[in-house]
């Protein structure tokens, strides 16, 4: 018994007891026998409906069973169920008793067409390959692409995973176990779209390659304070790096009590020396020395905080104690505070190592800054869409009426193709509608007054062990769902679990209702 039958017994139960006290302490004592048979009625047909009741059915052998295959089947088991039963063509014109799926599966249209018959399911075993991936596709200017996933391996021996950029080597990994995570990690040096490349090779066989598209956001310039308890190396060479990103940064060193140096990059001057609400309402993000932020008297300490929590600051704490730790973020009103404890990063510069200075400043300011507002929110599905696949597009917009069409243009000829949007019923902010791709590749969709969006399609046949593994947990979960199970061989027969029509708890649960309501009107 599944969880949800156990909710809806104790839930019925409980509602029985209610309704049984309830008739049994009433005054009026008539009909008293009928009034609990009828609650008894009333319940158990509430709980049916809620319940797969199922029924034992034995199909003969006169009987017959089909056989439907999929992607995958193999071909031995193929024959064997053959041998007894009819293969299947066409779901839609179903004469059998019971339903054989052999392969990775039923595909959700096909699901939803199985009229309600026994439907036993024969997986096939999966083969060498990547089963599940995650990556972050849009990534703001020196953020790290991080590649997550899951690998199944059936070759025996070491697998390696390749990422390739345009003509270079980024990263691999190797794969021992038969089932084993995996990550790969590079930073885009690019702007804007990249397709990069990833490649499984056993020994001198590739036996799988995959695009993996991400696109370089527009880098978004910052307005910093940097409030530092002392000059020193870490703040001078951090100050000249966010310069170099185009960042607007005010820089107050303390020299002396009360004294301070001021350095202003990509800005003009400012008073900076008495800390207030409507200077920090001029920045974005505050880095400051945890020992600078103990030395601000209680006037500067309320004015950073209130504006932290109502305007949505972003503050960066470079702690002097070891007690916390370098990805301690966490929420404060509307704003974010994040505490590192890092102070010898600009040794990465004086090493040559630019890219991971960047990636990890990247990464720390990403958490730390108040985020942009948007008005337009696109989300496509599934996940790794396919050419001549239908693609669920949805769009969140504060507009109260956005015109109802898209435009999809194409890298390679520049058409467009109009998709109208249906707004939802009960969301108002949200609009929804179905694309059919015609082309691999990148894709963009926008509304006449929004900014283009990119995403990216897949020809049919990429990421294949992805889609089989979703396939075929996808069946298994309809299968679960439909109440059934496996027949059991008899000498009668072979016997099934067939779920009891609805529409007789629907009538028991009326019938018993309508009886109560009108024996309290007798």
């Amino acid at each position: 018994m599944s969880h949800w039958n156990y909710i809806v017994v104790c839930l019925s139960l409980l509602l029985l007891a209610v309704l049984l006290w309830w008739e049994i302490r009433r005054v009026n004592k008539a009909r008293l026998v009928g009034r609990v048979i009828a609650t008894i009625l009333l319940v158990a047909g509430l709980a049916a409906i809620a319940l797969p009741i199922t029924y034992a059915s034995r199909s003969t052998t006169g009987h017959r069973e089909g056989v439907f295959l999929t992607e995958g089947y193999d071909p031995d088991s193929a024959r064997i169920y053959l041998s007894s039963g009819a293969e299947v063509k066409d779901l839609k014109d179903l004469h059998v008793s019971a339903l054989h799926v052999l392969g990775y599966g039923l595909t959700e249209e096909e699901r939803a067409i199985v009229p309600d018959i026994p439907v036993l399911f024969h997986p096939s075993s999966m083969h060498t390959g990547i089963v599940s991936l995650h990556w972050i596709r849009e990534l703001l200017p020196g953020q790290a692409c991080r590649i997550q996933g899951s690998f199944y391996n059936t070759t025996g021996g070491p697998v390696k995973l390749l990422l390739f950029g345009i003509s270079s080597l980024l990263d691999s990994v190797e794969v021992r176990s038969q089932e084993e995570a995996f990550e790969l990690k590079t930073i885009p040096v690019q702007a804007d779209r990249a397709v990069y490349r990833l490649a499984v090779v056993a020994g001198k066989d590739t036996i799988e390659q995959e695009s993996i598209p991400v696109k370089v956001l527009e880098a978004r310039p910052l307005k910093i304070l940097m409030l530092a308890a002392s000059p020193d190396f870490e703040n001078r060479f951090l100050a000249g790096w966010l310069s170099e990103k185009g960042h607007s940064v005010v820089v107050r060193t303390a020299i002396s009590k009360d004294r301070y140096d001021h350095t202003f990059l990509n800005t003009s001057a400012m008073a900076v020396d008495r800390l207030s609400s409507s200077l920090f309402d001029k920045f974005d993000v505050v880095i400051a020395d945890a020992a600078e932020l103990r030395a601000t008297g209680p006037a500067e300490h309320a004015a950073l905080w209130n504006t932290i929590a109502e305007k949505g600051l972003g503050l960066v704490i470079k702690s002097d104690t070891l007690n916390l730790s370098l990805d301690s973020v966490r929420m404060y009103g509307s704003g974010k505070i994040m505490v590192t404890t890092l102070h010898t990063t600009y040794a990465r510069l004086l090493a040559g190592e630019r890219k991971e200075y960047a990636a990890l400043w990247t990464r720390i300011l990403q958490q730390a800054v108040r985020e942009r507002e948007v008005t337009e929110r696109w989300h496509f599905s599934p996940a790794l869409p396919e050419v001549d696949h239908p693609v669920n597009v949805l769009l969140q917009t504060a507009a109260s009426m956005p015109q109802g069409w898209l435009e999809e243009r194409n890298d390679d000829d520049g058409s467009f193709v109009n998709l109208y949007l249906a707004q939802h019923p009960f969301l108002p902010f949200s609009w929804s509608g179905i694309y059919w791709p015609r082309r691999q590749g990148w894709q963009a969709m926008h509304t006449p007054k929004g900014e283009w969006r990119w995403w990216y399609v897949w020809k049919e046949g990429d990421w294949k062990n992805i889609h089989r593994l979703e396939r075929l947990k996808g069946t298994q979960r309809w299968i679960a769902t439909r109440g059934e199970r496996k027949g059991a061989v008899t000498e009668g027969g072979e016997v099934h679990r067939l779920l009891v029509p609805k529409i007789w708890f629907y009538l028991l649960f009326v019938l018993s209702g309508l009886f109560l309501w009108v024996e309290r009107r007798i």
